[in-house]
């Protein structure tokens, strides 16, 4: 999607040949966000190890307490803020597809881990410890998130056959499957969608009518609204108002323009409600982001 390359993550994880990162993170009653809104090649497990998370992917909101987790996808918007200004003690394991089957053109690869890259096998995203697997999957991510630092390239086999252990578990366990057909479909919406997705990356600074969209496919509004939602996860005014926030963050980052500025340069006419939409998608107000994404280490 074309206007999450604002919000893309720039470190990279692990090594080439051995793409594994593992982030142990401890978070204070004083911190509220643990990091923003951002997205990765890379498939993410997340577990809590003390306190309680609410964990964002997308648009869906999540609260993990003490030893649930949560898994990310590749390539999901997500972003992580404690609950209820707890201490938080967490672990982020992330890693890229291919240390699960490295020949990407394999037929093991075809099956196990393409379909859900693409959406087309959707696997479950918090962990609990109501279920059996689960609490397997989420043992399997606390074994790897205890390793020491210096030892995961020496234990490179063991971590690999426990990612593929947990993989197993969640592949089996899907939250949902689509059909061929119902691939095809979606495959079939997303590419009518197509000139509407370019005309908002065009013109997301202006004011745009449902009515105008709709009359692109063409469909009657409640028609285009429910295509659109079915696709994008969200509604037309949803993606374009988040849209214009992704735009202010490359603005805030990378101009000394006054933040009332930017809201207008990216469609905002009003300051009040541009920083309540910032605050809702972003976690934090403009100035905060501004401040700690702007600061010389």
């Amino acid at each position: 999607m074309k206007s999450k390359s604002m919000l893309m993550e720039q470190a990279s994880h692990g090594t080439p040949l051995l793409p594994i990162g593992i982030h142990r993170l401890h978070y204070s009653g004083e911190d509220d966000v643990f990091f923003y809104l951002h997205w990765h090649s890379e498939i993410e497990f997340f577990i809590v190890q003390r306190g309680a998370v609410v964990f964002t992917i997308e648009d869906q909101e999540y609260i993990l307490n003490e030893n649930e987790g949560i898994f990310v996808n590749a390539n999901e918007l997500h972003m992580a803020r404690s609950h209820n200004g707890m201490e938080c003690q967490c672990c982020a394991l992330v890693f890229q597809p291919v240390v699960l089957i490295d020949n990407v053109n394999s037929p093991a690869y075809a099956k196990y881990v393409y379909p859900v890259l693409v959406g087309n096998r959707i696997l479950v995203h918090r962990l609990g410890t109501e279920e059996v697997w689960q609490q397997e999957v989420l043992n399997g991510i606390k074994a790897v998130c205890a390793m020491p630092d210096d030892a995961l390239e020496k234990e490179e086999l063991w971590v690999r056959s426990e990612l593929l252990k947990i993989w197993n578990l969640c592949y089996h366990h899907p939250n949902r499957k689509i059909s061929q057909e119902a691939c095809e479909r979606r495959n079939y919406k997303l590419k009518r969608m197509e000139p509407v997705m370019q005309y908002i990356s065009h013109h997301y600074q202006e004011d745009i009518s449902l009515q105008e969209l709709a009359s692109m496919i063409p469909m009657s509004e409640g028609q285009f609204c429910r295509s659109f939602k079915e696709i994008m996860h969200m509604t037309p005014i949803a993606y374009v108002v988040r849209l214009r926030i992704m735009r202010s963050c490359t603005l805030l980052e990378e101009t000394d323009l006054k933040i009332g500025e930017i809201a207008q340069q990216v469609g905002f006419g009003n300051i009040s409600y541009f920083n309540r939409e910032f605050l809702k998608v972003i976690g934090c107000p403009p100035g905060v982001y501004r401040r700690k994404n702007t600061e010389t280490e």
